[in-house]
């Protein structure tokens, strides 16, 4: 079956034909994936930071701790956190294969504004499996889950058009936020695991589109 990979004019033809070759023979190691990914989410996402194994850890729950106050706490010497987004955080590391974030200009006050996270994703890797077993594809579901949700509440360093991408072999699975309401009417965010498709369908073409139009908007 002939396959075609993200149509987008600025992805150029050879590494397109990279990316395609996978239908053919999908590889079996994760790494064998990274530097092709890398170069597309740069080529697709040319305004944003595209960052592997980015730094993401959960945000720091003092209130109202500014990027003011995380700069007075370093300059005297205080152990204070930052992740890759500049967020103050606690202590606990995580490292998803690629965050892809918004950034800034320098504000008003002379600060730099927090990275915003338009897309989270993480690979899986094949070993000797011909294609990607129900056990591999729930476990790297609940691990782009649990970097979902270590983005923390909504408006902190992502919104509600934030997407994560879990990819193994050629198979690619989209999680998104649903606001849903608990039993004593207070509203919070889930992170959807969503059906399993193909790398070269219609769904990664529109969602790639409209990642990198929010991110040419930013």
């Amino acid at each position: 079956m002939v396959v075609s990979f993200d149509p987008a004019a600025d992805i150029p033809m050879k590494l397109r034909q990279r990316i395609e070759r996978w239908s053919v023979s999908p590889p079996r190691l994760q790494f064998s994936q990274y530097g092709p990914l890398d170069k597309y989410f740069n080529l697709r996402f040319p305004k944003a930071l595209v960052k592997p194994q980015g730094l993401l850890r959960p945000k720091d729950n003092t209130p109202d701790v500014s990027y003011f106050e995380i700069l007075s706490h370093m300059d005297v010497g205080q152990d204070v956190s930052v992740d890759s987004t500049g967020q103050a955080v606690e202590a606990e590391k995580h490292y998803p294969d690629f965050l892809v974030t918004s950034y800034y200009e320098q504000n008003a006050e002379g600060g730099w504004p927090s990275d915003f996270v338009r897309l989270v994703c993480e690979i899986g890797s094949l070993y000797d499996q011909p294609a990607p077993t129900a056990s591999q594809k729930a476990a790297i579901q609940v691990q782009l889950s649990e970097y979902m949700y270590l983005l923390g509440s909504e408006g902190e360093r992502w919104d509600e058009r934030a997407i994560g991408v879990a990819i193994i072999g050629t198979e690619v699975s989209f999680a998104k936020s649903r606001r849903e309401t608990d039993e004593n009417g207070m509203e919070y965010v889930k992170w959807t695991k969503g059906a399993w498709l193909s790398l070269y369908g219609k769904e990664w073409d529109a969602e790639m589109k409209r990642i990198a139009a929010i991110i040419e908007k930013d």
